[in-house]
């Protein structure tokens, strides 16, 4: 379920819009260009993440897929230009948190044989019950840390 979460937050990344709007002095359409690059981070998942799974096996592409995640809010956290905003936090972030939902997927569907229309029901209710729960939690955390100790704190 930790894999629909992640994709779940990537959802609310909207909650950082105005505040980027505000620390880099940039329009809105300028820093929704992040979520693009939120797409392009997915679809390069898509096409590495069969071969990195052949190759490395399902343990070791999920501790680089958390790996990557924590680094990728770490290095948001620091960086200076909505650039760097939108390849980090907009790229990476979403290439491998889809690292998790392409191996979590997999090894599921591997073990649900009797169950599995229940079991995907039950893990994809964490897709809406990321995005739920972690709103509000951003949208406090925003107003108390900043954006940049959001990211801190999110990894």
């Amino acid at each position: 379920m930790s894999w629909s979460i992640s994709i779940g937050l990537n959802r609310t990344l909207g909650l950082f819009i105005q505040q980027f709007q505000a620390e880099f002095g940039a329009p809105a359409a300028e820093v929704a260009v992040l979520f693009n690059y939120g797409v392009g981070g997915s679809f390069a998942n898509c096409l590495t993440a069969p071969l990195i799974l052949k190759y490395v096996g399902a343990r070791k592409m999920m501790i680089s897929a958390a790996v990557g995640t924590t680094l990728a809010w770490i290095v948001s956290s620091q960086c200076w230009t909505l650039l760097m905003i939108h390849i980090f936090l907009g790229f990476f972030l979403s290439y491998f948190a889809n690292m998790f939902f392409f191996c979590s997927n997999l090894v599921f569907q591997s073990w649900m044989n009797k169950k599995r229309v229940f079991g995907n029901s039950t893990v994809f209710c964490g897709v809406p019950a990321g995005a739920l729960i972690l709103s509000p939690f951003w949208a406090y955390l925003i107003e108390e840390y900043s954006w940049r100790g959001t990211c801190l704190i999110q990894e």
